[in-house]
């Protein structure tokens, strides 16, 4: 697993530890299905097939592993709620994440000017915005 966090929705996945966050609130999601919505999310836009989530949950393990992917993924969509949509199934091929609904967090988080470029102008401006002071009253 990543050493990096990664918000989607109202999400909140630690890379590490596998630990899913709603609105802050701790969701119970057990070990396989936790590794396979880290490497979902990983791989935030691209399809991982079945075949790369048998290989990444099971190894050489011989098991019935089309039932535990299914069981998997229908823990991941209890978890993630009214954002279950999030986890797109392609049929015959397996399942993808849409990159633009996660944004990687901490470490491993490259801002768009360490990646080669300045961003959107949206970026840029966002970026150019004081910080925000709140005052009690």
């Amino acid at each position: 697993m990543s050493g990096t966090e990664f918000r989607f929705g109202r999400h909140l996945l630690d890379g590490e530890t596998g630990a899913l966050r709603r609105d802050g609130v701790l969701m119970p999601l057990q070990t396989q299905p936790a590794r396979l919505l880290t490497l979902l999310v990983e791989r935030a836009g691209s399809i991982v097939t079945r075949e790369e989530i048998r290989a990444h949950l099971w190894g050489d393990t011989v098991v019935a592993y089309d039932q535990g992917i299914n069981y998997c993924i229908r823990q991941i969509r209890i978890a993630l709620a009214d954002d279950a949509a999030l986890v797109q199934t392609i049929p015959r091929r397996g399942y993808r994440i849409s990159r633009s609904a996660v944004q990687p967090m901490g470490a491993a988080a490259v801002a768009p000017e360490r990646a080669g470029g300045a961003g959107t102008p949206v970026e840029r401006s966002v970026r150019a915005l004081p910080p925000r002071r709140w005052l009690a009253r």
